[in-house]
């Protein structure tokens, strides 16, 4: 895991240092965290979030780009009152709060007075924090802290790594674009090989680049 940062951070600096192109970036997103263990499925929504950050474009050639990014997401998932709630809860809000590496290579197709592209890569998240909203049936909702961290007495693992798809459009100093993100690594902290977390994010983004014609 420590190798895996260590090249992003590596390859967001040698971008930001060679880069012809610089700018802010944010969006919404819609954030899941799938969840099963060996004897149930646990039924979960998507949460509206937010990131934002800083991003690079070092270009390969005319049609080819590396981008890298620094930036803060919030994530987590909505659980419906089910096996996992008691009888007087009725939503549970799962919250996190993330930075995240991203790295993506983007094909470029030129139409003269736009670019549209295809992308794709890789990302690397680390959780800051985060903290359970409970919703009660009667009555106001409460708070508790999220344990994040690798025993078995926390909740969540801090450390994800996932890949990133999506496509967009270069409009002189504007990018737009829409993707999807799918973690690869289990999050959740028990010895139980059968018990499973996975993050998952739908994304729009819009990013200004100040040096960019």
């Amino acid at each position: 895991m420590k190798k895996i940062l260590l090249l992003l951070v590596g390859l967001s600096i040698f971008g930001m240092a060679n880069a012809q192109h610089f700018g802010l970036f944010a969006g919404p997103q819609m954030t899941n965290m799938s969840m099963e263990n060996a004897t149930l499925i646990v039924k979960t929504n998507f949460k509206p979030g937010f990131f934002a950050g800083f991003t690079v474009d070092f270009p390969l050639n005319n049609n080819m780009v590396i981008n890298s990014s620094i930036s803060y997401k919030t994530g987590g998932t909505i659980i419906d009152n089910g096996s996992l709630l008691d009888d007087d809860t009725e939503v549970l809000v799962l919250r996190t709060d993330n930075i995240s590496l991203d790295l993506t290579y983007l094909y470029l197709f030129d139409l003269n007075t736009i670019q549209l592209y295809a992308e794709g890569g890789g990302y690397l998240g680390y959780a800051m924090g985060g903290k359970y909203v409970y919703k009660p049936k009667d009555g106001d909702k409460y708070t508790e802290p999220l344990k994040i961290g690798s025993s078995d007495t926390d909740d969540l693992k801090a450390f994800d790594f996932g890949i990133t798809i999506g496509a967009g459009v270069y409009m002189n100093k504007f990018k737009f674009g829409l993707g999807f993100q799918q973690g690869l690594f289990n999050l959740s902290t028990s010895d139980d090989s059968q018990d499973v977390a996975r993050n998952q994010a739908v994304f729009a983004k819009v990013a200004y680049f100040f040096n960019r014609k």
